[in-house]
């Protein structure tokens, strides 16, 4: 295989190569004929690694596989969590506190090949929350599947674009009051999607550590306590002016994370 790479490789590169062996014969001078031979085989020999330099990083930094990774996020978020929105009906409330910036951990694992990534994903981060002057935590997590195509197929460092779709929920602690005087936590649910890109770098043939940025759209649409069933959220009516929530719970933000991953 390797001799037919040189000969298709000189194939495709021959006309200039041609052209230079032909004055090399006309001249005079056997020496200069020699030494020009020689010159040119040398230029041949050496151009031709390269060509299979790139073929065999291929062949080593793109088995395609199943692989397994942990990662670290820092997630912000924000929108409809503004830290006054009140959602109610007549036997119950929720409170939507402004969320600050967190730090979590994360699982995926999916299937890797030389043109990219298919990742199923799981992130779970904690974060300080505010609710008209109180202070609280809630937490954020979210399961996902993201695509993860090359920019690059060849080499140890890929850059990649990202493209993702996920179901993510906040459970606000201590963010559900029933009218009996009983309360705890409250749980938004909903839909996303996500895009972004980042660098992926081959520590080891099967040994990786990827760098993403991405920018998530949630929209939240069910709401429930530790009692009874989820509440889709326009049911409830809304803290100003007693009119119902018009539409789902909207926030955005973005997500940073760095991943180690392994091919098994």
């Amino acid at each position: 295989m390797q001799c037919v790479d040189k000969i298709m490789f000189f194939y495709h590169n021959s006309r200039l190569s041609i052209y230079l062996f032909i004055l090399l014969f006309r001249m005079e001078k056997r020496k200069l004929q020699a030494a020009g031979i020689i010159f040119f085989l040398c230029l041949f020999l050496m151009r031709v690694p390269l060509h299979s330099q790139k073929a065999e990083e291929e062949a080593v930094y793109g088995d395609d596989g199943f692989f397994i990774g942990a990662s670290f996020s820092f997630v912000s978020l924000e929108g409809d969590f503004d830290g006054n929105l009140i959602l109610f009906n007549e036997k119950q409330a929720f409170i939507t506190p402004r969320m600050e910036k967190g730090t979590g951990f994360g699982l995926n694992f999916g299937i890797k090949s030389r043109f990219g990534l298919w990742s199923f994903v799981y992130l779970r981060s904690t974060h300080k929350n505010m609710f008209q002057g109180k202070e609280g935590e809630s937490v954020f997590r979210v399961v996902g599947l993201d695509a993860m195509p090359f920019l690059m197929t060849w080499g140890r460092l890929r850059p990649y674009l990202l493209i993702g779709i996920n179901i993510p929920w906040i459970i606000v602690k201590d963010g559900w009051t029933y009218y009996d005087s009983s309360g705890g936590d409250a749980s938004f649910v909903g839909i996303g999607v996500n895009a972004g890109g980042g660098l992926l770098f081959h520590l080891q043939p099967r040994l990786f550590i990827r760098g993403t940025a991405a920018y998530r759209y949630l929209g939240f649409l069910y709401v429930s306590g530790e009692k009874g069933r989820s509440r889709d959220v326009t049911d409830l009516y809304i803290s100003e002016g007693n009119n119902k929530q018009d539409q789902y719970l909207a926030m955005q933000g973005w997500t940073f994370s760095i991943s180690l991953g392994i091919s098994i």
